[in-house]
């Protein structure tokens, strides 16, 4: 059965600042994207439940290289007991 919808993780260009945007023309909003993650998870709400239904959301999630502890050609990241983990997502909203 082939799959319906989205759940695909883009990797970000490092070089270029706005990362994602969302536009609604109807309602003349865009969501814009800043960060220092280097994916983003791309999901079109297959899986919602109510008081929503399947595909009436989306969702971008910024994030580390998905399954990287299995994949050797990934950074690594794993966090030692000493490090901090800080990473930064700036997630802005105009009108037009």
């Amino acid at each position: 059965k082939e799959e319906a919808g989205f759940d695909t993780c883009f990797v970000l260009d490092p070089t270029v600042k706005t990362k994602a945007e969302l536009i609604s023309n109807s309602n003349r909003v865009k969501l814009s994207i800043t960060t220092d993650q280097p994916t983003v998870q791309f999901y079109t709400g297959k899986f919602l439940g109510s008081p929503l239904k399947p595909y009436q959301g989306i969702c971008l999630e910024c994030q580390d290289y998905v399954d990287a502890p299995n994949q050797t050609g990934f950074p690594s990241i794993m966090l030692q007991p000493e490090e901090t983990y800080r990473r930064k997502i700036v997630y802005g909203f105009s009108s037009f």
